[in-house]
């Protein structure tokens, strides 16, 4: 077993510790594993909603950070290209949060729960920005920006 592992870690292989101490030499290849079945195995999860089995490596308040970082950084980058966010009384952005409050509702009766089940605690806010790419990013935090190109493409709120 020894000698298989040594393979995997060539490093090994030049100073012979795979032969000089073949026990210290699996233990020390064998804990990183174990570390990680660890860590996997503890990450393993129900989805309430759907009943999936997932791995999750965060806790939800990590989630969130992490998205509000996101969020923060795709801003930034948004205003560094010379990129417009329509104010959120611009008709395109009240329209956008309308439609995802509705979706929102429609989620809510299909999989009958509640929206903070269905949230999770998180505040969905739109932000829209004036471009005619045909795209829409989704943070983890919630935010949600959507490029005024894409209301092409949804045509109407029907």
């Amino acid at each position: 077993v020894a000698s298989g592992i040594a393979r995997v870690v060539p490093f090994t292989m030049r100073f012979g510790w795979h032969t000089k101490y073949p026990r210290t030499f699996l233990v020390v290849c064998s804990v990183p594993c174990v570390a990680v079945g660890v860590a996997v195995v503890h990450g393993i999860d129900k989805n309430p909603l759907t009943e999936r089995t997932r791995i999750i490596l965060v806790t939800p308040e990590q989630e969130v950070e992490i998205g509000e970082q996101v969020a923060e950084v795709i801003r930034q980058e948004l205003e560094r290209n010379g990129k417009n966010i329509l104010p959120a009384n611009h008709p395109l952005s009240v329209a956008a949060n309308d439609i995802v409050k509705m979706i929102l509702e429609r989620c809510k009766d299909e999989l009958q729960t509640d929206l903070e089940t269905l949230l999770k605690g998180k505040n969905v806010k739109v932000i829209v920005v004036d471009d005619d790419v045909r795209n829409a990013v989704a943070t983890p935090c919630g935010v949600i920006y959507l490029f005024s190109g894409m209301v092409e493409v949804a045509g109407s709120e029907a």
